[in-house]
């Protein structure tokens, strides 16, 4: 669920994804340009990789029309 779906910020995106654990994810648009993504599950920490729970978001957040997945 994005607690933010309406996109009344537009440089960030903020998400509990649940599952057997909750996770929360966080998009920030970077002032120079590009996006920063991180989820608190164990598989961004260890493979520095985008987990399944970023895609989830980037995917809801993009369905939604959130103003950061725009350009």
């Amino acid at each position: 669920r994005l607690s933010d779906p309406d996109g009344a910020d537009p440089d960030e995106i903020s998400a509990v994804v649940r599952g057997s654990t909750s996770y929360h994810v966080t998009l920030r648009r970077r002032r120079r340009g590009g996006v920063t993504m991180d989820c608190t599950c164990p598989f961004v920490e260890e493979y520095a990789e985008p987990c399944k729970h970023l895609w989830a978001v980037i995917r809801a957040a993009d369905h939604a029309g959130h103003p950061l997945l725009d350009d």
